[in-house]
C-alpha cells in the first residue's frame, strides 16, 4: 500500500485507489502519516480534529473514527492503540516523499479546512525547504500553498504559487509535479473565467502525463477523464466545434484503449457527427 499527500491525500493498493472521502478520516490519516511510527497522543488528535469544539463523547467518537479508518487500511499499515494515543506503522509501504520533507501541521490544517493556519505553517515549511536547498520539497509546498490560497479565494496568490511550483518542477525534472502545477493553474484560470488559457493548461498537463506514462503507470485513468471532461465543458462554452470534436474523439479513444466500448461509442459517434458537419475528413488512428 502506498500513500501520497501532494495535492490530495491518496491511498493506493497496487493500481487501485482506496476510497477515503470522509473529511475527518482523511484528516486523521494525515496527522498519523506526518508522525508515522510515532505515538500521537489522544489529546493532540482531539485538538487537531475538533479544535475548541469537540463532541460531547469525544473519546468514543475518536475510537469510532479510528475503527472506520482501520477498515479502510485492511491491506496496509497497522493502526495501533498505544498507552495515551495511536501509532501508524508503515513498514513495507511507501509514503510520498513530499510528506517527509513537509513534516508540518500545515497539510493537516488544509485537510481540516483551517486555511489561514495552513498558510502560516506551509509558509514556514517553504522557508525551511528553500534554506536547505530542497527544491523537490519546495515545489510540493508551493503547490499546496496555491491550493490553500485558491480555497481562500485569493486567486492571484494561488496563480503565483502555482507558477513558482511549475518553474521548480521543470528545473528538477519532476514530470508529475509539473503536470499537477499545470492542472492547478488551469483550475485557477477557469475560476477567473479565462477559459481559453485554462484549456491550454489542461491540455498541456494531459499531454505531459500521457508522454510520461503517468496515467497508465499509476493506474489513474480517472484523472485523465477529468481532464477531458473539463476540456469538453470549456470548448462547449467557447463554441469551439472542431476542438469539441477532437476532445470527444480523444475521450472515446481513451475509453477504447481500456477496452470500454460502451463508453467509447457515444464519444466517437459525437466526434464523427461534428467532423462531418464541419466537412473535416478524418482517418482511423493507427494502432
Amino acid at each position: 500500500m502506498d500513500f501520497g499527500i501532494l495535492g490530495n491525500l491518496e491511498i493506493w493498493h497496487y493500481d487501485a485507489r482506496v476510497p477515503l472521502t470522509a473529511p475527518k478520516q482523511r484528516a486523521l490519516l494525515a496527522i498519523l502519516l506526518v508522525q508515522a511510527g510515532q505515538v500521537v497522543s489522544t489529546a493532540r488528535l482531539v485538538d487537531e480534529l475538533w479544535g475548541t469544539s469537540p463532541p460531547s463523547s469525544v473519546e468514543s467518537t475518536l475510537y469510532s473514527l479510528v475503527s472506520r479508518l482501520r477498515g479502510r487500511l485492511t491491506h496496509g499499515p497497522q493502526l495501533v492503540r498505544e498507552p495515551g494515543g495511536y501509532r501508524l506503522c508503515l513498514e513495507g509501504m511507501t509514503l510520498d516523499a513530499h510528506i517527509v520533507a513537509l513534516r508540518s501541521v500545515g497539510t493537516v490544517f488544509w485537510l481540516l479546512g483551517r486555511y489561514g493556519e495552513a498558510l502560516t505553517e506551509l509558509g514556514e515549511a517553504l522557508r525551511v525547504n528553500e534554506s536547505t536547498g530542497d527544491d523537490h520539497a519546495a515545489g510540493g509546498t508551493l503547490n499546496l500553498l496555491g491550493i490553500v490560497s485558491r480555497h481562500l479565494g485569493h486567486l492571484e496568490e494561488a496563480v503565483s504559487h502555482y507558477e513558482r511550483a511549475l518553474a521548480v518542477h521543470r528545473r528538477t525534472g519532476d514530470s508529475q509535479g509539473e503536470a499537477n502545477a499545470l492542472n492547478n493553474l488551469g483550475v485557477a484560470r477557469e475560476e477567473q473565467e479565462r477559459y481559453a488559457e485554462a484549456l491550454d493548461l489542461y491540455q498541456e498537463a494531459l499531454a505531459l502525463r500521457r508522454e510520461a506514462g503517468l496515467y497508465h503507470r499509476l493506474g489513474r485513468h480517472e484523472e485523465a477523464f477529468a481532464h477531458f471532461a473539463r476540456a469538453l465543458r470549456i470548448r462547449t462554452g467557447l463554441g469551439d466545434r472542431r476542438g469539441l470534436a477532437e476532445t470527444h474523439r480523444d475521450l472515446g479513444e481513451a475509453h477504447a484503449d481500456l477496452g470500454d466500448a460502451v463508453n467509447a461509442r457515444p464519444h466517437l459517434h459525437s466526434a464523427e457527427e461534428i467532423f462531418s458537419e464541419l466537412g473535416v475528413v478524418t482517418r482511423p488512428r493507427e494502432r
